[in-house]
């Protein structure tokens, strides 16, 4: 290090170089940061504490575990609309968080399937927060082209209400740029349900 350098560090240090100017300017920029946080701001803490557990777990093996993976599942699959040409669905997922810092959603992405014939791919991008030691839902919708629906040509909308219709839904939820978490869940639409999206 040259001299320089080391004289510059000195006036910051014992304040001649600092200055009363100089102090307001960093409050204004931290009060600032505190009532606008930026954008990157919660993924580089979730970062931090990723390095924090890492260092933990390297110096104590016993505290691996410090930063959990939060956890995602589908609440329900609601029926929003059927039409000629389209079943419209709406998923719920619902996540909670362990961690003591909160996580934010950026993205989902998925696919659908009726009776093993994939019908729909998707990808939506998300503004949601997961709470420090709490949970969140999120949902996204499923356009399904009916003509994608293995017999729905030759049975009708009719013939679907009727005989009530099995699906899966799977995907993945991208959590502080740092977790991709799976979720899936593989049920049946049943006669009531769609005979609501018909109304």
């Amino acid at each position: 290090m040259n001299a320089d350098f080391w004289g510059g560090a000195r006036n910051v240090c014992c304040g001649s170089g600092w200055g009363s100017d100089g102090y307001r300017g960093l409050t204004a920029r931290v009060r600032g940061w505190l009532d606008a946080p930026p954008a990157w701001l919660p993924r580089f803490l979730v970062w931090l504490a990723a390095a924090l557990a890492v260092a933990s777990s390297v110096l104590n093996p016993s505290a691996a575990h410090a930063l959990g993976k939060p956890s995602v599942a589908v609440k329900e699959v609601q029926v929003q609309g059927i039409d000629r040409e389209n079943l419209r669905l709406r998923v719920v997922l619902t996540m909670d968080n362990s961690n003591p810092l909160p996580i934010p959603l950026s993205r989902i992405q998925f696919l659908a399937r009726i009776d093993d014939h994939q019908v729909a791919t998707g990808e939506t991008v998300e503004n949601v927060r997961l709470p420090a030691f709490g949970s969140a839902e999120a949902s996204f919708r499923v356009l399904i082209p009916l003509r994608a629906i293995p017999g729905a040509l030759e049975r009708g909308v009719i013939g679907l209400v009727g005989e009530g219709l099995r699906y899966e839904i799977e995907g993945s939820a991208e959590l502080g740029g740092l977790f991709n978490i799976p979720f899936t869940k593989a049920a049946r639409l049943t006669r009531a349900q769609l005979l609501q999206g018909l109304r």
